[in-house]
């Protein structure tokens, strides 16, 4: 209801929308890589590329390497931590919001699907069944 948002720390709301922001988008960029490589992308923070020796241009050429596999490793790290921040700061708000996060569950499957893909980032991931996306939201 209306007034239970209204009555609820903005921060606490701010800081799971912010977490749970960052996680969907991270775990959606890592799963675009294929995608990106095709037409010569690369959209990964060229920070975490050069603190693992990787090149913008070999992700955007499609090359595997250990330095890119290993900044491809630390991108499913941070998005774990904005996912485990935001259910933190959910789990804080008042249960009528909750709902409103249900697009979260989502993560943690494509965070599976890439690393079941870790060694191969530029092949297509597995895809989520349409049933363990929905089935995934609802129990969320």
């Amino acid at each position: 209801s209306r007034e239970t948002i209204e009555q609820c720390d903005a921060s606490l709301l701010a800081d799971a929308c912010g977490h749970a922001g960052v996680a969907d988008r991270l775990s959606a960029l890592l799963l675009a890589l294929p995608q990106h490589a095709s037409r010569g992308q690369c959209y990964l923070p060229r920070d975490v590329l050069e603190r693992h020796g990787a090149l913008p241009q070999a992700a955007a050429a499609g090359l595997v390497t250990k330095p890119l596999l290993a900044a491809i490793d630390e991108m499913r790290q941070h998005a774990r931590i904005h996912l485990e921040k935001s259910r933190k700061a959910i789990g804080a708000l008042p249960i009528v919001l909750k709902p409103a996060f249900a697009p979260l569950a989502l993560v943690p499957l494509r965070l599976k699907a890439l690393e079941k893909n870790a060694h191969a980032p530029f092949d297509p991931a597995p895809q989520i069944a349409r049933w363990r996306r929905q089935w995934a939201m609802w129990k969320f």
